[in-house]
C-alpha cells in the first residue's frame, strides 16, 4: 500500500478541505486542480526498523577500528603493577587464573550483568580466582553479554600481552600511566 503525494495544479482554485480531492459533486472543479505527482511507499514500524539496522551495519563496516594497536602494544613489558594501580581496571571485576606453572591470565571484565556469571565471593570483593575449567565455564556464561573482556597475560611479573575480546574501545584512558 502506498500513499500518494498529491500536487495542485491550479492554484485559483480555493479548497476547502480534504474532501476537496473528490469528496462530492459540488467540488468537481477543485478535484481537476490536483494531479498525482508520486506514490509514497509506507512502510511497518518492523520494516522501518530492519531498514534503520541495515543503515546503521552500513555505517559500521566503515567506522574505524576501536581498538588501537598503540594502545595495546603500551601494556607488553609493564609491571603488573600498573594494572594493580590503573584508574579504569582498578573498578572493574578481575577473574585471576592460572593455566601454567608462571603465567596468569587477568581478566578485567567490563559487562553488564557479568555479575551473575561470577561465583559468590566476600561483600566488596572484586577479585575472583577461578582454575581453568571454571574460567571456561564463566566465558561460556558471559561472550553473548555485550561490553569488553580486557585480557591480560602476565609473565615474572610484566605483561606479556593485552588482548580485548567482545565490543572493546582503546584510548589513551587504557594505557599504563605514564606511557
Amino acid at each position: 500500500m502506498s500513499t500518494v503525494l498529491w500536487a495542485r495544479l491550479r492554484p485559483s482554485v480555493p479548497l476547502k478541505s480534504k474532501s476537496d480531492r473528490g469528496g462530492n459533486a459540488r467540488d468537481c472543479a477543485a478535484v481537476a486542480t490536483w494531479r498525482v505527482l508520486a506514490p509514497v511507499p509506507r512502510f511497518s514500524k518492523a520494516r522501518l526498523a530492519a531498514l534503520a539496522c541495515g543503515a546503521v551495519l552500513a555505517g559500521c563496516e566503515s567506522a574505524p577500528p576501536a581498538v588501537h594497536q598503540q594502545d595495546l602494544d603500551t601494556w607488553v613489558g609493564a609491571p603488573v603493577s600498573a594494572l594493580d594501580t590503573h584508574p579504569l581496571f582498578g573498578t572493574l571485576p578481575m577473574v585471576r587464573v592460572f593455566p601454567e606453572s608462571g603465567v596468569e591470565v587477568r581478566d578485567y571484565v567490563n559487562k553488564r550483568y557479568v555479575a551473575g556469571c561470577l561465583p559468590p565471593a566476600s561483600a566488596g570483593s572484586k577479585t575472583f580466582t577461578m582454575n581453568p575449567g571454571t574460567y571456561k565455564a564463566f566465558r561460556t556464561c558471559s561472550e553473548n553479554m555485550s561490553g569488553c573482556d580486557n585480557v591480560f597475560t602476565i609473565k615474572n611479573g610484566k605483561v606479556m600481552q593485552f588482548s580485548p575480546e567482545g565490543q572493546c574501545k582503546t584510548s589513551e584512558i587504557v594505557r599504563p600511566s605514564g606511557r
